[in-house]
C-alpha cells in the first residue's frame, strides 16, 4: 500500500514512532548562527562535550526505534506468510509475498534515498479468506517530502510490484488452462483486461462455456494485478491519491470525491457489493490529501509521463466485480459480501 502520512496531532503513536533520522544532513545541533545568537549573559552555552552527549542520546533513541520497528515488521511478515502459505501453498504464498515486498520496498528505499522518516514495511495477514493478506504498508512523516519526492516514493511501489507481477502471471498464466464451468455454485474471480489479454495471447479466445482455471502461482499474479490497481484509486493515502495530488495539486481532492462517489453508485444502483470495505477504508483513511513540504515544486514533463502511464493501469487492472458467487443451476450471479468466501485449494486451481 502507499506510504501513509499519520497526523501530526495524534501523539500516542507517531511522534515517537517516527523520529527525524539524527544523520540527515538539515539537521544541525548547534549552528554558527545559534552560537553567535546566545552569547549573552541570560542565554545557556552548551559545551562541545554536552552537544555531543546530545547527539549521542538522539542515536540512541532512533536506534532503539528502528529495532523495535524491525522486529514488528518482522513478526508481520511470518505472520503474513503463513497466513498465505494455507490459502495456496508455497507456490502461491512465495511468489504474492516476492510481490508485495518488492512494491513496499520501491516505497522504503526512494524514502531513504530522500532522507524522508519512514517505517519499515508492515504486513497485513488476513488467514481463513481467499488471499491471505490485505497487502502492507509504511508510514511516512507527515509533510517532510517535497512534491517531487512524494512523486518518486508513490510511484516507486507500483512500478517496483508490477515488475515481478507480470513474471510471475506470465508463468502461471502458462501452467493454467480452459476448462468447463463447474455446476451449481462456486467462486469466480473476476477477469481483468490485462489478465483476459495475456491469457487469450497463451492459450487463445476462451471457447464458449468454459472458464480459466488458474494455477496457484497464476493468482498470485491475479492478487498482485488486483491490489495494485485498487492502490492507484486516486484517493486519499492511497498510492493513485499521492501520485494524483502530485499531478493535480488540489483539484486532486475533487477527483478523489468523484471516484468515491462513482464507487458508492456501483454500490447503491447495481447492487454491487464487491467494493464496499474499500469505500468505508477509503472513508476512514481521508479523502484530501495533505500538502507536500514544497507544492510548488516542478515534476517535469517526464515525471507527468510516467504519473498518468502508472494511473492508467486502472484502465486494464481493475475489474468491478473481482469476487461473485455462481450458481449455474439457477443461472444467475451474486457480488460476495465483503469478506470473500473461501479459495479452492492449491491442487485444484482457481475458476476466474
Amino acid at each position: 500500500m502507499s506510504t501513509s502520512q499519520p497526523d501530526s496531532s495524534n501523539s500516542s503513536e507517531f511522534p515517537g514512532e517516527l523520529p527525524q533520522n539524527p544523520y540527515a544532513p538539515d539537521i544541525v545541533l548547534v549552528s554558527s548562527q545559534t552560537l553567535s545568537e546566545s552569547l549573552d549573559a541570560d542565554n545557556f552555552m552548551p559545551t562541545v562535550a554536552e552537544a555531543r552527549a546530545a547527539s549521542e542520546r538522539q542515536r540512541a533513541r532512533y536506534l532503539a526505534w528502528k529495532r523495535k520497528q524491525l522486529i514488528r515488521s518482522f513478526f508481520l511478515f511470518i505472520l503474513t506468510f503463513i497466513s498465505t502459505w494455507l490459502v495456496g501453498g508455497p507456490s502461491y504464498a512465495i511468489p504474492v509475498m516476492l510481490i508485495l515486498f518488492c512494491h513496499e520496498m520501491g516505497h522504503y528505499l526512494q524514502s531513504v534515498r530522500y532522507r524522508v522518516p519512514a517505517s519499515l514495511p508492515y504486513f497485513i495477514p488476513m488467514p481463513l479468506t481467499p488471499l491471505g493478506t490485505m497487502g502492507a504498508v509504511i508510514f511516512q512523516g507527515h509533510g517532510v517530502a517535497t512534491r517531487r519526492q512524494m512523486f518518486d516514493i508513490a510511484v516507486s511501489g507500483p512500478l517496483a510490484g508490477l515488475a515481478v507481477t507480470f513474471p510471475v502471471l506470465w508463468i502461471g498464466l502458462k501452467g493454467s488452462t480452459y476448462a468447463p464451468l463447474p455446476q451449481g455454485q462456486y467462486l469466480e474471480f473476476g477477469d481483468p483486461l490485462i489478465i483476459t489479454w495475456i491469457m487469450e495471447l497463451i492459450h487463445g479466445p476462451l471457447p464458449a462455456g468454459q472458464g480459466m482455471f488458474l494455477i496457484p502461482m497464476a493468482f498470485a499474479g491475479w492478487v498482485g494485478v488486483m491490489l495494485t490497481a485498487i492502490n492507484l484509486l486516486p484517493v486519499g493515502q492511497l498510492d493513485g491519491g499521492h501520485i494524483a495530488y502530485t499531478l493535480l495539486g488540489r483539484r486532486a481532492h475533487t477527483l478523489a470525491l468523484l471516484t468515491i462517489a462513482a464507487a458508492a453508485g456501483m454500490i447503491v444502483f447495481q447492487q454491487n457489493y464487491s467494493f464496499v470495505l474499500l469505500v468505508i477504508l477509503m472513508l476512514l483513511t481521508g479523502i484530501r490529501h495533505p500538502p507536500t513540504a514544497d507544492d510548488a515544486e516542478s515534476l517535469g514533463w517526464f515525471r507527468h509521463v510516467i504519473g498518468w502511464l502508472t494511473l492508467s493501469f486502472l484502465v486494464v487492472g481493475l475489474t468491478p466485480n473481482p469476487m461473485m458467487i455462481r450458481d449455474t443451476a439457477s443461472d444467475s450471479t451474486t457480488q460476495s459480501p465483503p469478506t470473500p468466501p473461501a479459495v479452492e485449494s492449491a491442487g485444484e486451481g482457481d475458476l476466474i
